[in-house]
């Protein structure tokens, strides 16, 4: 279905196929408006992220949450707890609902971080390993957090944006935060300036309109000239509909991919990336040069469906005595933006690689999908949730997802291709589930699309070259009514009249 598609299954790749949930964690008063999986060092962090005693140099599996109720919390995994989680970090400054939260990129099992914070090819010291997670709220601000214990509290990166923060990413370099706020801006932060005290960006990017930005992912760095194919971009949409985005070097967009099934609007996109359990591509060379700068790659989702896409490149300043020196950042002219989606906004945006296996979407319907992005296909349908479901992410090692809902609980799935079927039943309530299950096929089928007519009402809206052709919407029709017959009870067709 993708340029580069793997047809060889690789056995140590997690199998989403089936799964079963082993957790549900109350973790906020309100609305869970994001969940990041990530790593968190062994200890006892104490208030506003810090530690309790000496840092450690290992890590453990963990998420981190988002609320509406003003806070932000970090959760281990803990087997004395009932709930197999306990939280170990709260992070409250934030004045207003925390929106957005985002934890560093994986870089290890067990990875010591002190040999991350190494000075650079430059000789700039690396402070940025040291922060752990980042926010965003509706307070406008955004915060970056430790948990060095000698350190100060991060001042709130409060230059960037004059209206809510929806959004933040962390760059694969993990020194680099990336957010997007209501005011359309799109903004690029050095985290080490913001730890020695400097709350201005290093861009500020507000891409064509001012569309508010609902969504953001710099997690790759831009692709070589020689292949512009290898990294892509999917988008989810508020028509319920994902989509999978090439761009070529001369700038645009092209549809490679369309998946539809969600029966409302997408809220959340999420990787299964892998790395630690040895499957998948063995990881790329991050983009920094002899004189430290850092390249990423970009791409927003914003209001009235647009997806803008960037190249940005960092370059650290020499810092003095006292710790004084700014970043600097270039970002070439737009790759691309335009319209991508015909109707609603874009809630939900990902980069990733050409090979990239399974991706989860959650939606307003109340739903979690597995995806297998190689062969186009939804591996299962997680239901039984009474509310929204906001946001999903996995773990680090993919054999965790974690789903946070409106009413401020946090979900936790375990990859299990060897459980029963009903797991999930068996844990959610039967009759819900069966309830769900009949609603979602039912709807599906009783109100059957026309590929043709999808695919020239999108022509007449979007960009240039990214609407779906018909035949995209096809493939992803005819997905969409063979997941939604295998949601309805077998019935025995010789018995019915």
């Amino acid at each position: 279905r993708t340029r580069g598609r793997v047809d060889m299954e690789d056995p140590a790749a997690p199998d989403w196929s089936r799964c079963r949930r082993v957790a549900a964690i109350h973790a906020h008063s309100a609305s869970v408006k994001c969940v990041s999986g990530g790593r968190w060092p062994a200890g006892h962090p104490g208030e506003s992220g810090r530690m309790r005693g000496d840092d450690s140099s290992t890590t453990v599996d963990g998420f981190a949450t988002a609320g509406m109720d003003g806070a932000a919390r970090v959760w281990t995994l803990d087997g004395t707890s009932s709930s197999g989680f306990r939280c170990v970090a709260a992070f409250g400054d934030h004045t207003a609902g925390v929106r957005a939260v985002a934890m560093l990129p994986p870089r290890g099992t067990g990875r010591d971080r002190a040999s991350s914070s190494s000075s650079s090819s430059s000789g700039i010291p690396r402070t940025a390993p040291e922060m752990l997670a980042a926010t965003g709220s509706y307070d406008r601000t955004a915060r970056l957090w430790h948990a060095s214990r000698p350190a100060p509290p991060v001042p709130p990166l409060a230059n960037g944006h004059s209206d809510y923060v929806l959004c933040v990413s962390f760059g694969p370099d993990a020194r680099t935060l990336v957010t997007g706020g209501a005011d359309g801006r799109i903004c690029v932060w050095d985290c080490d300036d913001a730890a020695a005290g400097n709350p201005a960006p290093a861009a500020c990017l507000r891409p064509g309109s001012n569309a508010a930005v609902r969504s953001v992912d710099a997690s790759l760095p831009p692709p070589s000239e020689d292949d512009p194919g290898d990294v892509l971009s999917m988008t989810g949409g508020e028509d319920g509909t994902l989509r999978v985005f090439s761009h070529p070097a001369h700038g645009g967009a092209v549809c490679e991919v369309v998946f539809a099934g969600h029966g409302g609007a997408v809220t959340s996109l999420a990787l299964c990336r892998g790395e630690e359990r040895g499957w998948g591509s063995p990881p790329r060379a991050r983009k920094e040069d002899v004189s430290g700068t850092r390249r990423v790659r970009i791409a927003a989702g914003h209001d009235g469906g647009v997806l803008s896409v960037h190249d940005a490149a960092l370059t650290s300043g020499v810092r003095d005595g006292d710790g004084n020196g700014r970043a600097s950042a270039k970002v070439r002219e737009a790759l691309f933006v335009g319209r991508v989606h015909a109707n609603g906004a874009i809630r939900a945006t990902l980069l990733l690689r050409p090979d990239a296996r399974t991706v989860a979407s959650s939606s307003e319907d109340r739903t979690v999908r597995l995806w297998n992005t190689q062969k186009g296909t939804c591996l299962c349908v997680l239901v039984g949730a009474r509310c929204t479901v906001e946001s999903v992410s996995f773990s680090a090692p993919g054999d965790l997802l974690y789903a946070g809902l409106a009413d401020g609980h946090v979900w936790v799935y375990l990859e299990d291709n060897r459980g029963d079927e009903d797991d999930v039943a068996v844990n959610s309530g039967v009759e819900r589930v069966i309830e769900s299950r009949l609603a979602l096929a039912m709807e599906a089928l009783q109100n059957p699309k026309d590929p043709r007519a999808s695919s020239t009402s999108e022509s007449e809206r979007c960009a240039s070259g990214a609407a779906p052709s018909a035949r995209r919407f096809q493939d992803a029709y005819e997905e969409m009514e063979s997941d939604a017959l295998g949601l309805l009870p077998r019935v025995d067709r010789s018995n019915v009249a």
